[in-house]
């Protein structure tokens, strides 16, 4: 049920809502006439009947990002899975250090992604859209926002290398480093030895292959 009262020249609104056991209230003041205000109210009591109401959440964007990552992704995925999320979660720290995730919105995430387009390859764009995505559809699922500001938004990037240039970008080699150095030394292939060679000496696939022989 909502009340309506008069705070000075301007009309305020509260509506109560039971959650999780407790009585809360959603109220929101500064409007002009009595009517503009029961027109919100009517507005939540609405969306109180969908169960799509929420309240403000002072977590930040990034933060809510890693513990949902800590609690549903990380134990169940690889190293080399894990690394990709955790850069993710560097992009996002960087861009939206003071944004709440409530705060979040589809136009802020596809500038975002606008500008990550600008400096790394679409497939990586199209990865963090894809961990973000998941994140909303968990956050969505507890109540903790209504909208997926992820639909509707698009990825681009840079076009992928000729293939007589192809490398390694940096983030993508320690990742790849940093897989194949996970598994103890007595368990690793001969390849894995061999790409790790090369990756520190530059030597090419033919030396590589000579310098392993017999190991």
């Amino acid at each position: 049920m909502a009340s309506i009262y008069k705070r000075g020249k301007t009309w305020t609104a509260n509506v109560f809502v039971l959650m999780d056991g407790e009585r809360r209230r959603k109220t929101k003041s500064g409007f002009r006439t009595k009517s503009e205000a029961q027109g919100w109210a009517n507005e939540v009591e609405v969306a109180k009947q969908k169960h799509a109401i929420t309240f403000n959440t002072k977590t930040p964007f990034p933060v809510y990002f890693d513990n949902w990552f800590e609690i549903y992704k990380k134990p169940f995925i690889t190293y080399s899975t894990i690394k990709w999320y955790e850069l993710t979660s560097k992009h996002l720290h960087r861009a939206f250090e003071n944004v709440t995730i409530e705060n979040m919105t589809r136009a802020r995430f596809q500038k975002f992604l606008n500008d990550m387009g600008k400096k790394y390859a679409i497939e990586t764009t199209k990865k963090i859209k894809m961990h973000v995505h998941q994140m909303v559809t968990s956050a969505i699922s507890e109540d903790v926002i209504v909208k997926d500001f992820t639909q509707g938004t698009n990825t681009t990037g840079l076009a992928g290398k000729d293939r007589n240039l192809k490398f390694l970008e940096a983030d993508t080699m320690k990742l790849l480093v940093g897989n194949l150095v996970s598994r103890p030394v007595e368990e690793r292939p001969v390849t894995d030895m061999m790409i790790l060679m090369g990756l520190h000496t530059g030597c090419r696939y033919s030396n590589c292959s000579a310098r392993m022989d017999g190991y």
